[in-house]
């Protein structure tokens, strides 16, 4: 299903990455293959994802390795799947690490000789959008409410989770959502993040203030 979805991927600033057998990369999007490129954190080595550091290294292979035994989900094990993990990964010369959520994905193949994978989704600090303020104003007339709210879900921020971080109740945020679509004429969330971060010239990192 991800492999034909991979436009709508690399709209997203967060990291969406595809690992086989032996942290084999077998997909990422536009914000994993920059980050992979960075390789700060996380980097690829002859086709397999690695840490960049012995123990970032060893703590993302043991949460690889653990949603990924054969009997994570097996009927007949009877220990308790362990189908999804989270972990935190230290990001040399960053405040915050990035944070990773591995799930078991589906087999390559149907049947008994298909490989299992994971599918890892990671949020990278240097790589949330910011979103011109003016630039906003002048092509859509959003307000600085609805610019605060419109950056928050390019950075794929929940409505609710939009909403706590700007201090509004949710019904306001969702009144907030509203007007945004209307006024960029986008009927989602994922057509508004493709209208935004295609014709906003100024898309860059610190761009759009926020309250603090």
């Amino acid at each position: 299903m991800l492999a034909l979805l991979p436009d709508a991927l690399d709209l997203l600033p967060s990291i969406v990455m595809i690992v086989g057998r032996g942290a084999s990369l077998e997909f990422a999007n536009a914000a994993g293959r920059i980050a992979l490129a960075r390789g700060n954190v996380l980097s690829v080595n002859r086709g397999r994802v690695v840490g960049a550091t012995a123990e970032s290294d060893r703590m993302w292979r043991e949460a690889l390795d653990e949603v990924m035994r054969e009997d994570a989900c097996s009927e007949a094990s009877s220990a308790t799947p362990t189908t999804r993990r989270c972990v935190a990964l230290p990001a040399p010369g960053e405040v915050q690490p990035w944070i990773l959520a591995l799930s078991r994905g589906p087999n390559t193949e149907s049947g008994p000789h298909g490989l299992p994978t994971a599918t890892v989704f990671a949020n990278d600090p240097d790589a949330q959008a910011s979103l011109d303020p003016i630039e906003m104003r002048q092509l859509f007339g959003l307000t600085q409410t609805e610019c605060r709210v419109a950056e928050r879900i390019v950075n794929a921020r929940a409505p609710r989770d939009a909403a706590e971080d700007e201090g509004m109740s949710w019904h306001t945020a969702r009144q907030h959502l509203k007007s945004i679509f209307g006024k960029t004429q986008v009927t989602s969330q994922l057509e508004l993040m493709r209208r935004l971060l295609g014709e906003l010239p100024g898309v860059r990192r610190g761009a759009c203030g926020h309250r603090e």
